[in-house]
């Protein structure tokens, strides 16, 4: 501690280390100061034994005593602060002229009775005899006389009297003095309690902008709007984004009554990250604070109820898809999605594999992925490519197609089914068509397949069920294979012709060595200077017609011959597989042939009414294999021609 410059009584004991008693005032030196408690225990003994005081800054002494802001900061950079003149008796006479304080109940204000005061004084009278010879009255004796002399208060006076009567905090300094100063007589509030300060509850702050669904219209990359589309309706993420922080909570300032008592702050909410860290989150705790962060790539969802977060590779989704639920269509990038509401007529949902919980009014459209819709699809469509479509409910008056995987339906009304394998519990009024169909009830529909099972046909009302056996068109399966033949003998005699000219070229020296360097250069063992880079690009483009025009025939040649041999597997197994059964005819049906040259490969591309008409033809006696309203049919191809 820095020496002082007097050392003196404070009352009845020595100043503790923290305060420093000099000539020019009574400081508190901050870097010794335990605590506020000590500071105002000195404050106690100051006023307890008599003493009290002068030239108090009592604004400073309140903060010192009662503050919340840290005592380093009252220094102004320095290491002491002065809060008084000096420290003086305070006679018992002026203490008893501040007597009139009332504290309420509560603590929270404290009036005081001013009215005129006085102190007694008492002095000395000569008490005079009888006049002498010479006329002058001798003194006999003297007299003590009293009298109540008018006084003033004293700020100073006034905050140590009343902080021994128990007001201890928050006396206003302006209204006491201007009391005092004027002479005011009456009973005036002179001190306040302060409240605390509010303290601040734990908060969560967003730290990504893809936390929330943005349903607004999509903006294309030339500026158009897409209406049917949402900007964000499935909020995607990457590992270790920051999603969430955690701002801490923060306990308010201490308030204190008049008498000094304290008044605790409310104790603020806290909040625990990882009640909100689900499924593909983390929480780090790092030097500036908690934070959710994402733990794997995929799509986010915030629970509504708890503000769980979660981020997984699949999306399920609870409000249907309209224009109000989602904004519009969806194009989904996620491998999984279900839906558990309606998908609204007109509305588009394309992605992977898709689940649908409610009814489909809309269409649904699946790449390399399945299809799968427990509830139904109505005046609806169903594509999956490279994948399967499977309803477990209703399938009325839409389009499915898989053309490279398998439909599963329980009952079709009213549908153009188009797939690779399709199997059909009851289908009425339907257009099907299949490589493979196995169909245990149809009613008035149009199918048309290369291996038809079916087990019992009908009528439906007017319409009856017409069976088409789709064969092979072998004529022209034998023209597309000697067409092939033809362009590869073309090309296999143009290629002859180029490796000659190769040959000839390979005696010239410069293609010679252009040759090797090449095929060093592309297996990385020669690495070329910039230098010798610009010779070799230059050599290229002397002999790239030669080579690219031998490359591009032989490239071609490769590609024919791959075509050929899949033509000839296909002539070689055409007529091995096509057959039609029914098990049961119990109402009209017609079954007949259909030859094409392209399978069912084509009908992809007609829309349902050409389907229908094209299907529902019934072509003449030569090709028709059946028609009645009762029986067995078992037709199979005997022979590819």
């Amino acid at each position: 501690m820095p020496e002082t410059a007097e050392n003196r009584q404070t009352g009845h004991t020595a100043p503790p280390s923290y305060i420093l008693l000099q000539d020019d005032g009574v400081y508190v030196f901050i870097p010794a100061v335990p605590s506020q408690e000590m500071l105002r225990e000195f404050a106690d003994r100051i006023f307890d034994n008599g003493t009290y005081f002068v030239g108090l800054d009592y604004p400073v002494f309140m903060a010192l005593l009662y503050g919340n802001t840290p005592l380093a900061q009252l220094g102004n950079g320095g290491d002491r602060v002065k809060f008084a003149t000096r420290v003086a008796a305070l006679p018992f006479a002026r203490l008893d002229l501040y007597k009139g304080l009332k504290i309420d109940r509560k603590g929270e204000q404290a009036e005081y009775l001013f009215e005129p005061v006085f102190l007694e004084s008492t002095r000395s009278e000569p008490v005079y005899g009888e006049p002498g010879p010479d006329g002058t009255r001798p003194v006999i004796k003297e007299r003590l006389v009293t009298e109540q002399l008018p006084v003033r208060l004293d700020f100073d006076e006034f905050v140590a009297a009343l902080w021994r009567k128990g007001l201890r905090f928050g006396i206003d300094e302006r209204a006491a003095r201007e009391a005092i100063r004027t002479g005011t007589v009456g009973r005036i509030p002179v001190a306040f309690h302060r409240p605390p300060t509010d303290s601040r509850d734990a908060e969560i702050r967003e730290e990504s902008d893809r936390l929330h669904q943005d349903r607004s219209p999509l903006v294309l990359p030339n500026g158009r709007i897409d209406i049917r589309k949402a900007k964000n309706r499935f909020p995607q993420v990457t590992k270790d984004t920051v999603l969430l922080r955690k701002i801490p909570r923060v306990l308010g300032d201490p308030g204190y009554r008049v008498t000094g008592t304290e008044i605790e702050p409310r104790i603020p909410t806290d909040i625990v990250l990882e009640k909100l860290a689900g499924e593909g989150t983390r929480v780090d705790h790092t030097a500036a604070g908690d934070i959710l962060v994402a733990n794997r790539d995929g799509f986010l969802s915030v629970d509504s109820h708890s503000g769980m977060v979660r981020i997984s590779t699949k999306i399920e989704n609870k409000e249907g898809i309209s224009i109000k639920a989602t904004g519009g269509d969806l194009s989904l990038e996620v491998d999984d999605f279900t839906e558990h509401g309606d998908v609204q007529e007109g509305r588009v949902v394309e992605g992977k594999n898709l689940t649908f919980h409610g009814t489909v009014y809309g269409s649904a459209i699946s790449r390399n992925g399945k299809i799968l819709m427990n509830g139904n699809l109505s005046n609806g469509r169903a594509v999956a490519t490279d994948g399967d479509i499977i309803i477990r409910g209703k399938a009325i008056n839409s389009r499915l197609e898989a053309m490279d995987g398998e439909i599963q339906i329980d009952t079709a009304e009213e549908c153009t089914i188009l797939g690779k394998n399709i199997t059909i519990t009851h289908a009425v009024n339907c257009e099907i068509v299949a490589e493979q169909l196995n169909a245990r009830s149809i009613e008035g529909c149009a199918v048309a397949g290369m291996n038809v099972l079916v087990g019992s046909s009908s009528q439906r009302k007017f319409n009856e069920s017409i069976i088409s056996v789709v064969l092979p068109d072998i004529p022209a399966l034998d023209r597309q294979i000697a067409e092939t033949q033809e362009k590869i003998g073309k090309l296999e005699h143009e290629l002859k012709v180029r490796y000659q000219r190769l040959v000839a070229s390979q005696s010239n020296d410069g293609f010679a060595n252009f040759l090797l360097l090449r095929e060093k250069v592309e297996a990385g063992t020669v690495k070329l200077t910039p230098e010798q880079q610009d010779g070799f690009e230059k050599l290229a483009a002397r002999f790239a017609p030669l080579l690219q025009s031998t490359e591009d025939i032989s490239r071609k040649l490769i590609e024919l011959k791959a075509d050929l041999a899949m033509q000839e597997e296909n002539r070689n197994s055409s007529g091995l597989t096509e057959r039609c059964e029914v098990d049961k005819v119990i109402g009209d049906t017609v079954v007949q042939k259909l030859v094409s040259g392209t399978g069912i490969n084509d009908f992809p591309k007609l829309s349902s009414q050409q389907i229908k008409v094209l299907l529902r033809q019934v072509r003449d006696k030569n090709e028709r294999l059946f028609a009645g309203n009762s029986g067995r049919v078992v037709y199979q191809v005997s022979s590819p021609d």
